[in-house]
């Protein structure tokens, strides 16, 4: 079982730490955090909502140019 810290959902999605923390983690499916005083979430559900994620945009119809 891998625990992912904001600076490793940072590096891992190429995102600044601060919009890991204020945006990406606080999107509605998101997993929620391991503890809140210091917020560690299993990479397992981390993954699993990436994955949900990309696959729902990948739905999507593509924008009129």
């Amino acid at each position: 079982m891998d625990i992912l810290t904001p600076d490793d959902l940072a590096t891992m999605l190429g995102l600044k730490r601060k919009t890991i923390i204020d945006h990406y983690t606080k999107q509605p499916g998101f997993p929620a955090p391991l503890s809140q005083r210091r917020p560690r979430w299993l990479e397992s559900e981390v993954r699993r909502f990436m994955r949900l994620k990309s696959g729902q945009n990948s739905h999507k119809p593509p924008k009129p140019a």
